[in-house]
């Protein structure tokens, strides 16, 4: 009976380093595929940003060779150009035209009275 014991005790314990081994190497697989879905992840990422960054190069460029923009640039500087000499002019002869039309003004005023 007690070989019988030993053999059951040895039995038990291989069963248990079997199932031991065999779910460390099934945690271990789990692992690596679940690496290598990370790293599938990853490199589609990278390909996606890769994709969306040339994209955004391409149209940098299209900008920086396309004429569209530089009309509505040249447009605003001449605006600029044209407010500060309407500006300036009218800071220059305001003073000046202040006077002539009070003058016009006191003119037409006294007519009206009269008539």
């Amino acid at each position: 009976m007690s070989q019988f014991m030993l053999v059951v005790v040895t039995l038990a314990v291989l069963l248990f380093t079997f199932t031991l081994w065999l779910v460390r190497r099934c945690r271990a697989r789990r692992a690596e595929r679940r690496q290598l879905q990370r790293t599938a992840r990853l490199k589609a990422e990278e390909q996606h940003l890769d994709t969306q960054a040339a994209a955004i190069r391409s149209r940098l460029t299209e900008l920086r060779r396309s004429e569209a923009g530089q009309d509505i640039a040249e447009y605003a500087v001449m605006l600029a150009v044209i407010l500060v000499i309407a500006v300036s002019t009218v800071r220059l002869l305001g003073s000046k035209s202040n006077g002539v039309f009070s003058n016009v003004a006191s003119q037409i005023v006294p007519e009206r009275e009269v008539q």
